[in-house]
């Protein structure tokens, strides 16, 4: 039987990359994108399309109309970085649209999704080294929204807790997916999305 995964985001950058990776080495691919714009090229690849923002609760209502029976992968890519200076220079809206997308909006499909994911399928939560702690202390000079980095470390307590508490049911990992070069870029960003895509791919293995 084929294997299946949803990917959220899916319109571009690392998230129509993924889509490729998957059909290309024989998945059934749901792909989810907030606008019909990447339709066509999506479907031109072999994706089958939803429509849903992931920042409101209606991509629930578009998911469950969709009539997806199971899956073996959900691969959480949609998120926003935004712009700004230091944190107290953002409006509390700044933020709590960061969280809405970044977190929140993975929570949806998680909910939406959770019990047609086949007995240990897998989770991916593409979330980014400035959601580390560590990582964060240890490199003050490279620039990143605090707002984008309090959703990302929000997202990996997420990972963690359907991890601990679901864990024999599926899988729950977050991934940081490398420094891309997409409209969402670090400054030291040298990694296509493809080969990005390719490598998380190859990471399926070590997941399972």
């Amino acid at each position: 039987m084929d294997k299946s995964v949803l990917i959220t985001g899916a319109n571009r950058g690392l998230g129509f990359a993924l889509v490729e990776t998957f059909v290309n080495n024989g998945y059934i691919v749901y792909a989810l994108i907030r606008s019909e714009d990447s339709r066509q090229a999506l479907e031109k690849v072999g994706a089958q399309v939803l429509i849903g923002d992931v920042s409101t609760n209606e991509v629930i209502t578009s998911i469950e109309t969709a009539h997806i029976q199971s899956l073996d992968i959900i691969i959480n890519n949609a998120g926003v970085a935004g712009s700004g200076e230091q944190t107290l220079d953002y409006s509390p809206d700044v933020l709590s649209k960061t969280l809405e997308t970044n977190v929140v909006g993975s929570f949806r499909v998680i909910k939406a999704l959770a019990s047609r994911l086949k007995q240990d399928g897998l989770i991916i939560n593409v979330s980014s080294r400035f959601g580390s702690f560590q990582f964060t202390k240890e490199n003050t000079h490279r620039h990143c929204t605090s707002h984008y980095k309090i959703s990302k470390a929000a997202l990996n307590m997420l990972t963690l807790s359907l991890h601990l508490e679901y864990k024999d049911k599926f899988k729950t990992v977050a991934i940081h997916p490398g420094e891309i070069m997409t409209s969402m870029k670090s400054g030291d960003a040298q990694l296509s999305p493809e080969k990005a895509a390719a490598n998380i791919f190859d990471c399926l293995d070590i997941f399972e």
